[in-house]
């Protein structure tokens, strides 16, 4: 028996469009400035590199919020958004403090996924959490699927090992 979660729409306007860019630039701006370019830096003057990077990623994670109730749901995206977290800081640390990577990144993530649900594709109710990730207003977080977690994981444990100034 197939099963299809995901149906194509293929509707894109000048303005989806538009409203991605600049929400990608916008969110990933921000978000980079404040949580990797100052907090990290400002919790690494008393806590060092590597519980820094767990701190500002566990606020970071915190901060999004989540409207979703299931335990397992919840757990899933916080893991998610730490995992991210820790991946960007680490990208920061490979980039000798630079941000605009981390940028591209977070921004792209957040206008890629605004741009595939608003007009390009629809998940069907019974798309399972840990394929899309939990659904919060019938929209789908895939930073909380089993495969974002697993993919954000090896990516962490490959930076790490690759950063000669985590160690």
């Amino acid at each position: 028996m197939q099963k299809n979660y995901i149906s194509w729409i293929g509707e894109l306007s000048p303005i989806i469009l538009l409203n991605s860019i600049l929400l990608g630039l916008g969110v990933g701006f921000a978000e980079e400035i404040i949580f990797r370019g100052w907090l990290l830096e400002e919790l690494k003057f008393e806590y060092g590199t590597k519980i820094s990077i767990a701190l500002q990623a566990i606020i970071f994670s915190f901060v999004h919020n989540l409207s979703n109730a299931f335990f397992w749901n919840i757990v899933g995206l916080r893991l998610g958004f730490t995992l991210l977290g820790i991946f960007l800081s680490l990208v920061k640390i490979r980039d000798k403090g630079s941000l605009w990577n981390c940028i591209g990144i977070h921004g792209g993530l957040v206008g890629i996924w605004f741009l595939l649900n608003n007009g390009l594709i629809e998940f069907k109710e019974n798309t399972p959490s840990f394929l899309a990730g939990p659904f919060t207003q019938n929209i789908p977080n895939p930073i909380g699927s089993f495969s974002a977690i697993l993919i954000l994981l090896l990516l962490c444990i490959f930076y790490a090992v690759q950063s000669k100034d985590f160690h």
